[in-house]
């Protein structure tokens, strides 16, 4: 793999280049205005730079070519050896600070502005116009975010990402500002070009993508915001525009955090709307959620190790997935997210991954450009097990993850993504491997027959081999009516359970626990 990469040096700024191949002996540096020629000539005397040529009018744009690799370098007395462009990017690049939030506004967890890159032929842009996600880590790695061939999948078209971002031209697009004014920045195009990349290259292609303006052009949003965002979904599924068949998984790059330990204003009816639709399980009263969507967040980039309240990823809601870092291609925690083992589910790919806003090519840090990854990931495998709920694909998700004992602190159980180990082993078992009828994975499913029941209802309940089940029924009010411990100790992967015979009519609330799986599903006596 050739990567042919060129720097801007000092403040990071937008250009674009005619298309043309560049070679891996040149590099392509654009300097500030305020670099004099003579400053222009000192940086190309410490790295030995004997040809160059500018390639633009106002002479900042500048190719350095045939670069007699290596090249000594020397700099306050300290000698280094750079032995190809890569090294030469180590040396010569600068990035851009981040910022961290610590108020109650929410904001895009966005990444450094590394550097610009151009892809020439031969290097990571593919003739499809796709692009390795992780140009710094080798094949295997960028394998674990990309599936099976699913372009001849139909199901495809039953997926629906929704991307709470900032403004993305050229997608159907739901404004929840109601204002133009503040449409603008590139984040949600960089985050769409993760989930697009990946899932072009499986051939899911029929994907619908919804942009929901989230976020202002300065990256900001309010809770006021969050609770419409909250209410355009459950819209969606009360009108039926979104029907069971559907299958919905919303992006959330951004977190909210406060300093005081809770959230303010609020922020009760944040989590209560928010709840309503990711169900949560949480407290007394559980909420069942929407089986047929899941929501991935960002854990956050302010490098918190323990709980500060972090919105939405530590309320315990039922069907979210949040996302934290990782560096060193899959095997260290990075040194910026959040960490939370108790809360964050899975961890992924944090630092240089590769983005485009529709002009540009960028290497982008940070949780924000993580979270997609696990969205386009859900994607591929609710395509390929179009009969199992949301709930049931992100357990397929967690189930199938790398345990990496450096993330043990980070996330739950050290889980690192890595959608290989799913497909392999469905390769193997011929493409028809199911989540419904493998028995080692550690998930739980339910069904209740029948359902609404005058009399008794029976629940089935499919869990891991030998592992035991907690049983709880809670009335319309949350009031625990019925709980019992359910043992297994004949390593059977099927137990069931039975509603007492004297139960009021009404609606109740199942929760079943087995192991840390839980499910929670709605019954009605009548």
């Amino acid at each position: 793999m050739n990567t042919i990469v060129k720097v801007l040096l000092g403040l990071s700024l937008a250009f674009q280049l005619t298309a043309q191949s560049y070679s891996s002996s040149e590099f392509i540096v654009r300097y500030t205005s305020s670099a004099s020629p003579i400053n222009q000539q000192v940086l190309r005397d410490l790295y030995g730079i004997s040809e160059y040529s500018t390639i633009n009018s106002d002479n900042r744009l500048e190719l350095w070519a045939n670069i007699n690799f290596p090249i000594t370098y020397t700099e306050n007395g300290e000698s280094s050896i750079i032995n190809n462009v890569e090294e030469l990017l180590w040396h010569i690049n600068i990035q851009n600070g981040e910022q961290g939030n610590s108020t109650a506004r929410s904001n895009v967890q966005d990444g450094d502005l590394q550097m610009l890159l151009f892809i020439g032929d031969g290097g990571l842009l593919y003739s499809n116009g796709t692009f390795d996600p992780l140009p710094n880590c080798d094949d295997s790695h960028n394998n674990r975010l990309i599936g099976q061939d699913q372009s001849v999948n139909s199901n495809q078209e039953r997926i629906k990402v929704i991307i709470a971002d900032q403004y993305i031209p050229g997608m159907t697009t739901i404004n929840l500002f109601n204002d133009s004014t503040v449409l603008g920045g590139t984040h949600g195009l960089k985050v769409f070009s993760v989930i697009e990349n990946i899932l072009t290259q499986t051939g899911a292609t029929g994907v619908e993508y919804l942009n929901l303006v989230t976020f202002e052009n300065t990256g900001q949003s309010t809770s006021d915001i969050l609770l419409k965002l909250a209410g355009y979904l459950e819209d969606q599924f009360e009108s039926g525009d979104w029907g069971p068949e559907d299958r919905v998984i919303v992006n959330f790059s951004a977190n909210l955090i406060t300093t005081t330990g809770h959230l303010a204003g609020g922020s009760s009816t944040l989590k209560q709307e928010w709840a309503e639709i990711f169900g949560t399980t949480a407290g007394s009263s559980p909420i069942i959620p929407f089986d047929n969507i899941t929501l991935v967040s960002a854990a956050g980039n302010q490098g918190f190790d323990s709980r500060r309240n972090v919105f939405p990823g530590e309320i315990a809601l039922a069907t979210e997935i949040s996302v934290a870092g990782t560096e060193q291609c899959f095997t260290q925690p990075w040194q910026g997210t959040n960490s939370n083992p108790e809360f964050y589910e899975i961890a992924t790919e944090a630092v240089d991954i590769l983005t485009n806003d529709g002009s540009n090519y960028y290497l982008s840090t940070g949780t924000s450009f993580a979270a997609p990854q696990v969205t386009a990931a859900l994607a591929q495998l609710a395509i390929a097990n179009p009969n199992s709920s949301m709930v049931e694909i992100k357990s397929l998700l967690l189930s199938n993850a790398d345990i990496v004992p450096a993330l043990n602190t980070t996330v739950e159980n050290g889980q690192v993504l890595n959608l290989s180990n799913y497909f392999s082993q469905s390769e193997a078992d011929g493409g028809t491997r199911r989540i419904e009828t493998d028995p080692t994975l550690t998930h739980l499913t339910l069904q209740t027959s029948p359902n609404p029941f005058s009399q008794v209802s029976m629940v089935t309940m499919e869990v891991p081999v030998g592992v035991s089940a907690q049983v709880s029924l809670y009335n319309s009010v949350g009031q625990l009516v019925a709980e019992e411990h359910i043992p297994n100790q004949q390593e059977l992967t099927e137990l069931q359970w039975y509603t007492p015979a004297n139960l009021p009519a009404g609606t109740y609330f199942l929760q079943v626990q087995a192991g840390k799986d839980i499910q929670q599903q709605m019954i009605i006596k009548q």
